[in-house]
């Protein structure tokens, strides 16, 4: 790792359900990648609805109290969920009503995605731990990073993830980051010694 720059209200592990759950890094590249996931703007984030489904990729648990994946994990679709959703969120085990929850952030900008999904291979997907930091990418841009979620994994409850586009309209990533949302391409090389992104 070359360069990292945590978010200065971030508090720790025990904060993160305080909204600022992000940070930049920077590293060497040693691949010839030419395709770039450009991150999303505010405008896509207000735009979702429970029609748009996500994919989150991380090397995590694949439940609660497992160990960690050595090979990169995928998610199936991820279903977006609103803060009206997450206020009242209806919790479903074996297509049986548990509760329902209040689990509304206590931010305004996460993106909360539904675990389970009636159409998928035993009826959920979800992140665990160790995911921590994983991409949450929906039509090919970077819409988030894992957050948090409630245990166990394969307990059908949702996730939590912080939104990108709400650091990047309020300028921290453009501040901490050479990002540049209009470039044709943004991978970083490593040339002479350093980091340049061209």
């Amino acid at each position: 790792m070359l360069f990292r720059s945590v978010h200065p209200s971030w508090g720790g592990s025990g904060a993160v359900g305080s909204g600022f759950d992000i940070a930049v890094i920077r590293v060497a590249r040693e691949d010839n990648q030419t395709e770039i996931i450009k991150m999303a703007t505010i405008e896509e984030y207000n735009q979702l609805t429970r029609c748009d489904f996500f994919t989150v990729f991380g090397t995590g648990t694949t439940n609660t109290g497992e160990g960690t994946s050595d090979q990169l994990l995928k998610t199936g679709d991820l279903q977006f969920l609103s803060y009206d959703n997450m206020a009242f969120f209806p919790h479903y085990q074996n297509g049986v009503l548990q509760a329902n929850y209040n689990l509304k952030p206590t931010f305004d900008h996460a993106l909360c995605m539904n675990a389970t999904v009636e159409f998928q291979p035993d009826g959920l997907s979800a992140i665990c731990q160790g995911d921590s930091g994983g991409p949450l990418v929906h039509k090919d841009k970077l819409f988030g990073a894992v957050s948090y979620n409630y245990p166990p994994c394969n307990g059908g409850m949702p996730g939590v993830f912080t939104s990108v586009a709400h650091f990047q309209a309020n300028g921290w990533i453009a501040a901490n980051s050479d990002y540049d949302p209009n470039a044709s391409n943004f991978w970083c090389n490593d040339q002479i010694g350093r980091a340049s992104c061209r």
